[in-house]
């Protein structure tokens, strides 16, 4: 009989962020740490963080898993189910997308361990993973069609995010496939009534019952928080402190406390992190800020990470190959997930105006170019 004992087990980081130089619990995912993520995923899902228990089960997080407190719950009833030792990879279409994210990526991602058995992380490697069910469903994200080619990119969109973030272009998309499910589980709540109160609530304020419409009257905006009047906010998630300038325009993003979005300035399908600044006239799409890092160029499937700065006139979305762009990982080059990527700036860096980041590229911590 299984134990009613729950005990949550973060593996010791091997290794930094590739491209970030930062510990794996230090990379920002949805404008917090990972470290405060996850532990924040395991208590949600009633398991305690902590060390080992021999008499509890245990669900085992690897120190660059980024997973959502559904995640865990998956984990531990298909590994209840199972009754073994069992290790996890993503399934469904995010487990065909997180493998192109792997990039030569070794070991455990995730495990299920049952109260009696030792904990063993060799021995979790040498199991043949299990996909977890992701209990997802597919999404048509509105793309400029100049860039991606179509005028639409279908992702899946996972309550039970499973990804690594070893690598900085892991850690951009495991925001970009986690920014769905956290607005619209934010929006509507996890409550079945609460959800149906917010739905009735939104459908009679956009006169429509259609999601996109839906979507883009829904959002949550922190306590002291400005908006100008004349700026467009649809579908984003405001931390406390947030100020949006005039004529800015945010959509489907989140932005961290103390975050600011300056005048005429874009973001889109973003995450900017806390006291992150994008500033007048800059453009972000697609990408994310860490804490502190400031945009005012353009910015597209980037990453810029703590303190970083483009300055006015840079731009990291050079587009002109996407189907040829490399991502190099531990020295071996891989193709870009859905030939997608634009390119990092470590922490502390600043790009000045006038330079051009190609696709794939990474600017090192602490440089100026």
């Amino acid at each position: 009989m299984a134990s009613a004992r729950l005990r949550g087990l973060l593996l010791p980081a091997v290794s930094v962020v590739e491209g970030l130089g930062v510990s794996p619990g230090e990379a920002p995912w949805l404008g917090r740490p990972l470290a405060i993520r996850q532990e924040r995923a395991f208590r949600l899902a009633g398991v305690e963080p902590g060390p080992d228990d021999p008499e509890a089960d245990r669900v085992v997080l690897a120190a660059d898993a980024v997973a959502t407190p559904a995640t865990v719950l998956g984990i531990l009833r298909q590994g209840r189910a199972r009754g073994t030792p069992t290790s996890f990879v993503p399934g469904g279409e995010l487990g065909v997308l997180a493998a192109a994210l792997w990039l030569g990526r070794e070991g455990v991602l995730a495990a299920f361990v049952p109260a009696g058995v030792p904990m063993d992380p060799e021995a979790l490697a040498a199991l043949e993973p299990d996909p977890l069910d992701p209990g997802e469903q597919s999404l048509d994200v509105p793309v400029p069609a100049s860039t991606f080619g179509a005028a639409k990119l279908t992702v899946p969109l996972a309550d039970r995010i499973l990804l690594p973030a070893g690598h900085w272009v892991q850690v951009l998309w495991a925001n970009l496939l986690g920014l769905g499910p956290f607005l619209w589980k934010e929006f509507l709540g996890a409550n079945a009534a609460v959800m149906v109160w917010r739905i009735a609530r939104a459908a009679l304020r956009a006169r429509s019952v259609e999601p996109a419409r839906l979507s883009a009257i829904m959002g949550r905006r922190g306590r002291g928080t400005h908006v100008h009047p004349s700026a467009v906010v649809e579908g984003s998630w405001l931390g406390e402190g947030v100020e949006v300038g005039a004529q800015a325009v945010v959509r489907g993003a989140i932005l961290a406390a103390g975050a600011r979005v300056e005048d005429l300035a874009l973001v889109e399908y973003a995450v900017v992190g806390p006291a992150a600044v994008v500033h007048r006239q800059a453009q972000v799409t697609f990408s994310v800020l860490d804490a502190r890092a400031a945009c005012a160029g353009a910015v597209r499937l980037g990453l810029l990470g703590t303190g970083a700065a483009i300055r006015e006139g840079a731009t990291l979305m050079d587009t002109s190959a996407l189907d040829r762009i490399p991502v190099e990982a531990a020295g071996t080059r891989h193709p870009a997930p859905l030939g997608l990527a634009g390119a990092c700036v470590g922490p502390r860096s600043v790009v000045r105006g006038g330079v051009r980041i190609p696709p794939g590229a990474v600017v090192p911590a602490d440089t100026i170019l």
